[in-house]
């Protein structure tokens, strides 16, 4: 999902003329109403935020038009950036290796006189899609968590429990494979998933501060922890841990194995249970699947805010439009968030708006993970673009390059895309 150095090079190259473009598309007249507006969002992205910019225009009159961008989302989403091409509103990845690729003081409306950002909780505010003191982001999902989402009817059969500790998670999967069970899920046909479970396998470092010192040349991401952690999700792989299909399965195949119980885990972020919740409905789920930390000595948990819960706004030079698509996060940040926390279930993030009821019990355990033991994930933190990780990952399982050269490969990346973006020290 990390664009690559081309791309970068590219975008950051042109932004001063698509940011001049932008402005000169002719604006209407001051009183004049906007009749249209332009969405963009990933293929992923839950039908509730769908249907409630159908409401939206419904309820204002306005024809809304939403555009799927494929995956990869951030790359494609980037080089149409590149190219000038703006909507009036983007779901954006407020993670900020991505986010400051947009250039936000030049390229995105300041939204921090806006009611919300007052009764957004958790900081998300000023910590989420936010630069300089300024809030370009209204978040409007729980902050997605990682960890391991399991198959409670296949740990139980087992008689396991989820593993703790590093020593655990072999030991659950040996027990696992031996009784026939896939131990975890892997969906190399859809590369993006991979970039999660080796994010997990370096919670203890992250929780650390590797990345604020990668951030500052103080590390590279050639230190000890990433090579280790890149060859721990190979060696996952190589120890037959894995579904056999690891270099085709997509990540619908992952959703359907889990709940089928053919595999027994999956690392990825919560988002997984809106995917999952779209298949098979909140009860089923609720019912088999359940979340633990990943296994480590902190025992904490990443968590970063996701492109589908975080709504921002380009400066298109159209001031009718512009208007209205600031008329579109109010309505999503009181109204169209309670409509989609009743389709979510999840906890609020709004004051003023409560927790729906239903939320369930994996809900609840997220969230309890989130509010009790989290840390910045590695995209959150990262100040500049590492390469294009999901590549390199698939190029690490099928044994195309090592754990050493991956790393270097990154740091490599990372040095250049930083200078490109001005990171002191680069």
């Amino acid at each position: 999902m990390s664009l690559n150095k081309r791309v970068l090079r590219f975008m950051l190259s042109g932004i001063v003329a698509a940011t001049v473009a932008g402005c000169g598309i002719s604006g209407d007249r001051a009183g004049a109403e906007a009749t249209s507006l332009s969405f963009w969002l990933a293929q992923q992205t839950p039908q509730p935020i769908r249907d409630g910019i159908a409401a939206f225009g419904r309820e204002n009159g306005i024809a809304t038009e939403i555009v799927t961008v494929p995956d990869p989302f951030e790359t494609n989403t980037l080089t149409k950036w590149a190219a000038g091409e703006r909507p009036d509103v983007l779901y954006w990845q407020p993670a900020t290796k991505f986010f400051i690729q947009l250039v936000p003081k030049a390229n995105l409306q300041d939204l921090s006189g806006m009611d919300f950002v007052g009764r957004t909780r958790h900081r998300l505010a000023v910590e989420s899609g936010a630069l300089d003191g300024r809030t370009y982001t209204a978040t409007v999902g729980f902050p997605a968590v990682f960890g391991i989402f399991y198959n409670k009817d296949v740990f139980a059969r087992a008689g396991l429990t989820p593993p703790k500790n590093p020593g655990d998670l072999r030991a659950v999967c040996q027990q696992l494979k031996a009784a026939g069970v896939v131990p975890m899920s892997v969906a190399g046909g859809d590369p993006w998933t991979m970039q999660v479970p080796v994010y997990e396998m370096l919670t203890d470092a992250v929780a650390g501060g590797l990345i604020e010192r990668i951030n500052t040349a103080r590390a590279a991401w050639t230190d000890p922890a990433v090579v280790a952690a890149l060859r721990d999700f190979k060696g996952v792989v190589d120890a037959g841990f894995t579904n056999p299909d690891v270099a085709t399965a997509s990540y619908a195949d992952q959703q359907a194995d889990l709940l089928s119980g053919e595999v027994a885990m999956v690392a990825q972020g919560s988002w997984l249970i809106s995917a999952l919740t779209d298949t098979a409905g909140a009860e089923r789920v609720d019912r088999s699947i359940g979340f633990a930390p990943w296994p480590s000595a902190s025992g904490k948990v990443m968590w970063q805010s996701s492109n589908n819960a975080s709504v921002m706004l380009p400066k298109t030079g159209n001031a009718a439009r512009e208007r209205a698509a600031r008329d579109y996060v109010a309505y999503a940040t009181s109204t169209g968030y309670r409509q989609a926390l009743a389709a979510a279930k999840e906890p609020s993030v709004i004051d003023g708006i409560a927790d729906p009821p239903g939320v369930s019990a994996l809900r609840k355990a997220v969230a309890d993970a989130y509010l009790n033991r989290s840390v910045p994930s590695v995209d959150m933190q990262a100040v500049a673009s590492f390469g294009d990780f999901p590549t390199l990952m698939s190029e690490l399982i099928m044994g195309r390059a090592g754990p050493e050269e991956v790393a270097g490969r990154m740091q490599e990346e990372f040095r250049r895309n930083a200078k490109l973006v001005g990171v002191e020290g680069f």
